[in-house]
């Protein structure tokens, strides 16, 4: 009988927004041998060269973890260099979560007036923009950069500093008439109850939601569907190892207890 191949994802992410996406795929029971979370330095100051040299190692570091199927768990690095990492490695299966939100909000929307709040490098770069309006060329996109959040999320700033911020910026959207917001950011559900808090008559997409549907729908076809599903085995290498196992219980609650977390090695730390 022919050998089953493995399967493994490997996510890869700036930060510890990643997180978000895992916990989808792990509610969601996806039929994988292993998931890998590469969780790198987010890249402040550097140049769109820099980024996209940055993922490109990174997916070589997942494949020789034996990665078999690639999700880019950041907007920010999708928006980056999505294009050429799937020109790399044209043999590799990759998943965006730029794609899955634009799709679950075009199917969402009601007055076809869609919100983005993202990191300025993916608000900059217009992808959601054109993703929406590949979908339906009448759709209506306003996007707002949110560049300290991020941070702000790692730093575990507290709730009033949070909501104060959210407040300030999200006023934004009051004269659009938007009734869907795409959080562009997978940091962003983190702390998505303010958000709601805010944006209280709006509906919230969470692109990761709809990632890990497509994911587990895709391992679910005759071909990679599995006879036996195992437990899946879980890994982080981080930049910031500490920090990681921090936000993994607070992000992932039960799941956390079950992951091996890693250093870099000397290689990748920059």
């Amino acid at each position: 009988m022919k050998k089953q191949k493995r399967i493994v994802l490997g996510l890869l992410d700036f930060g510890v927004g990643g997180l978000t996406v895992m916990k989808q795929l792990l509610v969601k029971e996806i039929p994988a041998d292993e998931i890998i979370f590469f969780s790198d330095k987010i890249p402040f100051g550097q140049d769109l060269n820099y980024i996209k040299n940055r993922i490109l190692t990174i997916i070589k570091f997942l494949l020789t973890k034996g990665a078999t199927i690639i999700i880019f768990a950041c907007n920010t690095a999708t928006a980056a260099a999505f294009q050429e990492a799937t020109a790399e490695f044209p043999n590799i299966k990759f998943f965006s979560i730029v794609d899955a939100g634009s799709l679950k909000a075009s199917q969402d929307t009601q007055n076809n007036k869609i919100g983005v709040i993202a990191t300025s490098l993916t608000v900059e770069s217009k992808i959601y923009e054109r993703k929406l309006k590949k979908l339906n060329k009448g759709m209506n996109v306003y996007q707002y950069p949110l560049p300290e959040l991020a941070e702000m999320i790692e730093r575990f700033c507290d709730k009033k500093t949070l909501l104060t911020y959210l407040k300030n910026n999200l006023v934004f959207f009051n004269d659009k008439n938007i009734d869907t917001l795409i959080l562009g950011c997978t940091h962003y559900p983190i702390v998505d109850k303010y958000i709601k808090k805010i944006m209280k008559k709006i509906n919230i997409v969470d692109p990761a939601e709809e990632l890990a549907k497509e994911v587990n729908d895709y391992l679910k076809t005759p071909n990679l569907s599995k006879l036996t599903i195992h437990k899946t085995t879980l890994s982080i290498y981080a930049y910031d190892r500490e920090l990681l196992y921090k936000m993994s219980k607070k992000v992932l609650g039960p799941f956390a207890k079950n992951i091996d977390f890693h250093d870099l090695g000397k290689e990748l730390i920059v």
